[in-house]
């Protein structure tokens, strides 16, 4: 168990560093963004959008990693807050969250781990929610249902 707090602790921070490399890259990185999210992914008040997001499984069947990519439009670097709850039932069975800073304009990418998660087939839904900074409220959440979320699963 310490080993997972562990790594996902350096995950964390592996990620927030990667993602403040990767947000000021404004050339093409030939992927399209059509997965889907971008459609009705943000809102248009807060200037943040959830372009795409997955879930992989590694092969030895650990833990799957939730991974998301967000959009900044708005005219000033944006701490975005990406949280997500995964939910069976009217239970949450895992929440995990991440944070990466974001230029005007450009994209960030962040993953964390989802270490309670026992079992993809219970899974009823799942809801990711963007906020600006660490402790403000969200200004865009996007729920999923649990079909939606075992497609997403790279098994």
């Amino acid at each position: 168990m310490n080993r997972r707090k562990c790594l996902l602790g350096l995950g964390g921070i592996g990620t927030v560093a990667l993602a403040g490399c990767l947000g000021g890259d404004s050339g093409d990185s030939g992927d399209s963004g059509d997965s889907g999210d971008s459609n009705n992914g943000g809102n248009s008040e807060s200037g943040l959008a959830l372009v795409e997001h997955s879930f992989n499984r590694p092969d030895d069947g650990n833990s799957p990693e939730f991974s998301a990519t967000v959009e900044n439009n708005t005219d000033e670097t944006q701490s975005i807050r990406v949280e997500l709850d995964v939910n069976s039932g009217d239970s949450t069975v895992d929440s995990v969250s991440f944070s990466s800073s974001v230029q005007p304009g450009e994209m960030g990418a962040g993953s964390a781990l989802l270490t309670a998660l026992e079992s993809p087939d219970d899974v009823t839904g799942y809801v990711v929610r963007l906020s600006e900074g660490l402790f403000s409220d969200p200004t865009v959440e996007r729920e999923f249902s649990g079909d939606e979320f075992r497609e997403r699963l790279n098994v």
